[in-house]
């Protein structure tokens, strides 16, 4: 299939409806895939297609970080995002910030959308009208490789249930520098509460079961929930579109 197109969705008993409809509108090649994580990058090695098309909500709320990801291992890989549910448009200029280049949204109506996947055919960026005009007003946070270390601290410690003002006091910096730290990562996972932030870091493997036990016993910390009872709560939070 080299160079051909890859539609990565989750409705893959509609597959050969899919793959069809593509090819009508003049993609070369379809092949539809519902295979996610480490057996999508197998597939595209395999497959080694020239553009991927992703449904906007194939890893739900994660998947503008998880697109940021594949653009990381792939990163001569033209993706393109196709909305055909009704995600977010707030949640759309993540997918911008994490690199992916083409948005093409169903909910802009029938023409637009059409005119969206035929640019996107012919190799060039696309972005929905009402997606740009989100993203012309959206206020992107700021982070140097620095302060994306210490927020990784700060979201580790946050995650082993250890509250703010000790943190501030494990890392030597003032409370309100970890509430600061706090409340831009919630901007980055498109998040608005402090649950849900530690949520999103376990749902996306940033935090895992392993880094629940790095820190000094001696630390007087929340109890943690056993590691089943948070990615249950975690699935859950992620179903009812926390971002």
């Amino acid at each position: 299939m080299t160079g051909g197109t890859l539609l990565v969705s989750r409705w893959e008993k509609h597959s050969s409806h899919h793959k069809s409809r593509l090819e009508q509108l003049g993609f070369q090649n379809v092949h539809v895939t519902s295979e996610e994580k480490d057996s999508l990058n197998m597939v595209l090695n395999d497959l080694k297609p020239r553009l991927v098309l992703v449904g906007s909500g194939f890893y739900s709320a994660a998947t503008p970080y998880k697109l940021g990801q594949l653009r990381r291992d792939f990163p001569r890989l033209t993706i393109a995002v196709i909305n055909i549910d009704k995600f977010p448009d707030a949640m759309a200029p993540w997918f911008i910030w994490y690199g992916v280049k083409s948005y093409v949204n169903w909910q802009e109506g029938p023409d637009e959308f059409f005119l969206g996947l035929d640019e996107v055919r012919r190799g060039n960026t696309y972005i929905a009208p009402n997606v740009q005009r989100v993203i012309d007003t959206v206020e992107w946070p700021e982070i140097n490789d620095k302060a994306a270390k210490r927020q990784m601290e700060v979201l580790t410690l946050l995650c082993n249930g250890i509250l703010p003002l000790r943190i501030g006091e494990i890392l030597h910096v003032s409370k309100r520098t970890v509430d600061w730290h706090i409340d831009e990562l919630k901007k980055v996972f498109g998040v608005q509460q402090r649950e849900e932030l530690i949520a999103m870091a376990f749902y996306l493997d940033i935090v895992t079961k392993d880094d629940l036990c790095f820190f000094d016993r001696k630390i007087k910390m929340k109890p943690l929930p056993k590691w089943t009872v948070i990615k249950q709560k975690t699935n859950k939070a992620v179903m009812r579109g926390i971002a």
